[in-house]
């Protein structure tokens, strides 16, 4: 005789938590305005429902931060300059995400091209 049954389960998982607040730390040759512009990552706003970008990722806090990297002005960059570490933390209602991103800027180097000029001894 074949005993078989049949068992559901119904996972509730409840509401995802949502990013509040996103702090740059550390820096003084960027606006931290600018620097998030290049996040994807985005604290709520009226179109999140549709766009998803309130919603915390590690895969994409790791390419946002790449992105900061990407966009700083080539001129303006420093030496050694690095986005770490990250700070996520999460409210105890869990209904609320952190992220504090520590900058650490290097020395301010420029590049000099040199003189541009015009030779007329050319024949």
């Amino acid at each position: 005789m074949n005993e078989t049954g049949r068992i559901n389960f119904a996972v509730d998982e409840g509401d995802v938590a949502k990013i509040r607040q996103i702090n740059i730390v550390g820096t003084q040759a960027f606006q931290e305005k600018d620097l998030l512009n290049a996040f994807a990552l985005r604290t709520p706003n009226w179109i999140s429902w549709y766009t998803k970008n309130d919603q915390y990722s590690k895969q994409k806090l790791s390419a946002d931060s790449g992105n900061v990297e990407i966009v700083l002005p080539r001129p303006l960059v420093t030496s050694n300059s690095t986005l770490n570490p990250r700070q996520v933390s999460i409210s105890p209602d869990k209904k609320d995400i952190y992220i504090t991103i520590n900058v650490k800027e290097g020395e301010k180097y420029t590049v000099s091209i040199g003189q541009v000029g015009r030779r007329t001894d050319i024949t």
